[in-house]
């Protein structure tokens, strides 16, 4: 029986458990981290040479969100796959850019984009693009960064489709994916998520119920940094408590790593060419952490968004706390949906 004095210790024991367990298969892509630094790395190097900075910071964050994707083994797969994400995101940045400023437009299409999660080559990438679009990138007009943005995801698919960046090609079938419902096209899947209730439909309701909750909230108090909180919602609420939960430590502990490792380099990239370069270096490592330990990737992927997000202005400790903190609280709010909104303990009950 555990003691008031071992409880703790206990529990600090089974968080490191949770932070340490490598993800299944585990697997450090070097293909992908070197497909990840080009991809981010050339355009915002070209734009900061050029004196097209935003530019740059546009195609770096487009392609930064494509190359997340794991390639398909099959030369068909990966091309559909990579080709259908570049539509989704670019679609979803179109309708943020148009959508942005206007709160109930903006919280109704949070809602259809979440329930687009049982979608195949989707997940909640594409609402992360529409909120992010929603606000205005100075000096660029909205048909300029619908095609920077397009422009970007279009280079990360190109490195991800070569198999020197984005892995061989196999010429063998492998195993079938799961779920099931990846083999379909990306509409049928969604027709039969909604048709059948699956896990897959319930855990998109709960998002686009959480989601659009906490977006309309938070845009009305005004909340700083909210864009950060949301992304924390949606990256570590899963479809039951023991992946959230899993989730929510990897994720918290990593950020928290990241933001203090981003210490020393806000110090070094007194320059934007220095900046451009450690986006670069922490991309390309961050990148296959997802596929290792997804407790690894926000420590080197933090400082990635950090510093690209905020490219043009100088960043500070309180801008890097409240980002935590924000994020943070998206966390909590997932983790008191799973509470209030458990998943099903059977299948039968679904």
């Amino acid at each position: 029986m555990a003691t008031p004095t071992t409880q703790p210790l206990r529990t600090m024991h089974r968080l490191k458990e949770i932070y340490l367990l490598r993800e299944e298969p585990a697997r450090y892509d070097t293909r992908i981290a070197f497909a990840a630094a080009l991809a981010v790395g050339t355009p915002l190097t070209a734009g900061v040479s050029t004196g097209h900075t935003r530019a740059g910071v546009v195609m770096a964050l487009a392609a930064w969100v494509t190359v997340l994707a794991v390639p398909k083994s099959h030369r068909r797969a990966r091309t559909v796959q990579l080709l259908t994400r570049t539509a989704l995101l670019t679609a979803a940045t179109t309708l943020g850019a148009l959508v942005g400023g206007m709160l109930w437009a903006t919280a109704a299409a949070s809602a259809a984009l979440a329930l687009l999660v049982p979608v195949p080559y989707a997940g909640g990438s594409p609402l992360i693009c529409m909120v992010t679009a929603t606000v205005p990138q100075p000096g660029i007009s909205t048909p300029e960064h619908v095609l920077l943005f397009l422009t970007g995801c279009l280079w990360a698919t190109a490195l991800l489709l070569l198999p020197v960046t984005g892995g061989p090609y196999s010429t063998t079938p492998g195993p079938h994916p799961s779920p099931a419902s990846a083999t379909l096209p990306p509409w049928t899947a969604l027709r039969e998520a909604v048709t059948h209730k699956t896990p897959e439909f319930r855990h998109a309701v709960r998002v686009c119920a959480c989601f659009t909750s906490s977006y309309t909230f938070m845009t009305l108090l005004h909340l700083p940094h909210a864009n950060w909180a949301l992304v924390g919602i949606l990256t570590t609420l899963r479809a039951d408590w023991s992946r959230t939960r899993s989730r929510i430590v990897k994720r918290l502990t990593g950020m928290l790593a990241g933001c203090l490792f981003t210490a020393p380099l806000l110090a070094l990239t007194t320059t934007p060419l220095a900046a451009a370069l450690a986006i670069t270096v922490c991309g390309g490592i961050a990148r296959p952490m997802r596929q290792f330990n997804y407790g690894f990737w926000p420590v080197f992927a933090t400082p990635v968004l950090l510093l690209l997000t905020d490219f043009s202005t100088e960043l500070t400790w309180v801008d890097v706390t409240e980002r935590l903190t924000t994020n943070a609280l998206g966390a909590l709010i997932a983790a008191i949906a799973m509470l209030l909104w458990p998943a099903p303990a059977h299948p039968a009950d679904l």
